[in-house]
């Protein structure tokens, strides 16, 4: 196992580039047709997460490169290969989903359509 740069253990690949990407992608994805710059803007936080793990001595350069890459194969494999990809009820329909907490402490959701 790769240590990281301050000597701890588990330092390849980093999860929370991995994780930055994998949303900037989903954001990509979904915005790309009708607003640019939401489209990109993950990106640039992303970028600046991995950017922040390097120079906070958390990863090398290369476990936030792959990081990134896993995060943005792995959302672009299931956005591609998700046979519910083309459903859209948020935007076709008036359907919410929320949080909702009651009364005796449980924790949901709630589903309104």
């Amino acid at each position: 196992a790769v240590t990281r740069p301050d000597g701890t253990a588990h330092s390849f690949p980093s999860g929370h580039t991995s994780f930055a990407f994998t949303g900037a992608t989903a954001l990509y994805f979904e915005f790309k047709d009708s607003s640019k710059f939401v489209a990109y803007s993950g990106f640039a936080f992303s970028t600046i997460t991995g950017f922040l793990r390097i120079t906070n001595n958390r990863h090398w350069v290369s476990d936030v490169i792959v990081g990134a890459g896993v995060g943005m194969f792995a959302t672009t494999l299931v956005w591609y290969i998700n046979p519910l990809g083309q459903w859209d009820p948020f935007k076709k329909k008036k359907i919410a989903v929320y949080p909702a907490i009651n009364n005796d402490g449980t924790v949901g959701l709630c589903f309104v359509f």
